[in-house]
């Protein structure tokens, strides 16, 4: 797609920039709504310490990746990164963790990618196979354990086995007594593009509580 930078004069005001940003991201061009992005970082820095901002690199990233590539979207990451690196050097919190965020799930993916592989192809005993040796491993951090946890509950649900499902979930309480399933749903979608609950999962698994 045809640059924004270059159809518009670097005048103009940043919202127009984001408008059109969000626009590109619409109809399926994340080549422009990153060049967008970036024109905006370079004619108003202090954006750079909007959470909002950064979270909107992370939905042109998934366009790159559902358009283009996953190896498309990270160099899109890196080059935000590298575009920002002053602002992090300062403390910018947004930035910093929205970075580690995107690191972690790509180390997560890498991984834990055979159990990932068996839940897409609905492998439900591939699913049990491959996490549930993980649960009490020490080479997860408590985010993993959690994604292995929900993994392993959801699969044991699907056979029917509420009672092991239940047991299973429970566990999830005890690495996070705050544990909300509603919001971790949405920022496991978000990271791994998994979308792990039906309604009636949700509706079982939800009135769980410590």
């Amino acid at each position: 797609g045809v640059q924004v930078s270059s159809v518009t004069p670097e005048y103009f005001p940043v919202e127009f920039h984001r408008t059109m940003a969000e626009f590109h991201v619409g109809v399926g061009d994340p080549t422009s709504a990153g060049g967008a992005f970036l024109l905006i970082n370079q004619l108003e820095p202090r954006y750079a310490a909007d959470r909002g901002f950064i979270d909107f690199a992370f939905d042109i990233y998934r366009s790159y990746r559902a358009v283009l590539s996953e190896e498309a979207g990270r160099a899109f990451l890196v080059e935000v990164g590298e575009a920002l690196a002053p602002s992090v050097s300062t403390g910018n919190t947004a930035i910093a963790d929205s970075l580690a965020v995107y690191a972690i799930r790509d180390e997560t993916r890498a991984q834990l990618a055979p159990g990932f592989q068996a839940w897409e192809a609905r492998d439900m005993d591939g699913v049990i196979d491959f996490f549930e040796p993980l649960l009490d491993s020490a080479d997860l951090d408590d985010g993993q354990r959690i994604i292995a946890m929900e993994l392993v509950a959801i699969s044991y649900f699907s056979f029917a086995d509420r009672a092991k499902a239940e047991t299973v979930f429970r566990r999830i309480f005890e690495v996070d007594p705050d544990f909300d399933l509603e919001t971790h749903s949405e920022a496991v979608f978000g990271l791994y593009g998994l979308e792990l609950y039906t309604d009636e999962m949700m509706t079982f698994f939800g009135a769980l509580t410590p």
